[in-house]
């Protein structure tokens, strides 16, 4: 394997870490008359935090490197960037949102009805906007891309390895009986209800792609 390979598989192991995470966690906050396990939405929380950041700074990255190398009338990759950068501003805002209330709660200032809306916001926001998008990067990657370009903008070293496979272990630890983290064409169906609860009245606190399953950003 070479390492253009490795980043590649790297990148779709997390991102497929990701969605088993947002669709085991969404199943179990929809569960009726099972109240959502807080340990394990706990680790959900970090897990999410920790790798939309990631994915959000993979990102930025590719903004940045793809930007000054396009060519002068190519108004679809100035279009496409400027995509990328408003859904990165609503994403850092979103998952920002999503670690204080995490924090909040690990430190005892905040309730699990707290960190319950926190992630119905976070994933109803998931739902509403990154997953609607459906921009690739792809031809620019073609065009301007070689392996430094993909060292850089991946990030990927035996740390950040480390310590993905250390939070997602935890998210799959601490899973309630009857939930998977294999992604069904039920998690489509779980983000949906999500959304719909966020949007109703909250409890305890209010509603709220990264790039996504539908990455610019996978090799």
């Amino acid at each position: 394997m070479n390492e253009l390979e490795f980043l590649r598989q790297q990148i779709a192991t997390e991102r497929g870490h990701m969605a088993a995470v947002r669709s085991a966690c969404a199943t179990a906050l929809e569960q009726a008359g099972t109240p959502p396990d807080p340990e394990f939405l706990g680790h959900c929380a970090d897990y999410l935090v920790f790798i939309v950041a990631r994915f959000n700074e993979q990102d930025r990255t590719h903004a940045g490197q793809i930007r000054p190398r396009l060519d002068v009338g190519d108004d679809a990759g100035r279009r496409a960037i400027d995509d990328l950068l408003g859904a990165l501003e609503q994403s850092r805002a979103a998952i920002s949102r999503l670690a204080t209330a995490a924090a909040d709660w690990r430190g005892g200032r905040a309730d699990d009805a707290a960190l319950v809306a926190a992630l119905r916001e976070y994933l109803a926001f998931y739902a509403s906007v990154l997953a609607t998008r459906r921009h690739s990067l792809q031809p620019w990657f073609d065009a301007h891309y070689g392996i430094a370009e993909w060292r850089r903008a991946a990030g990927v070293d035996a740390d950040s390895i480390l310590e993905e496979r250390e939070r997602y272990a935890r998210v799959a630890d601490s899973l309630p009986e009857g939930l998977s983290l294999a992604p069904s064409q039920s998690s489509a169906t779980a983000l949906r209800a999500a959304a719909r609860s966020a949007a109703a009245p909250p409890t305890a606190a209010g509603p709220s792609w990264t790039s996504s399953p539908n990455p610019p950003s996978t090799p």
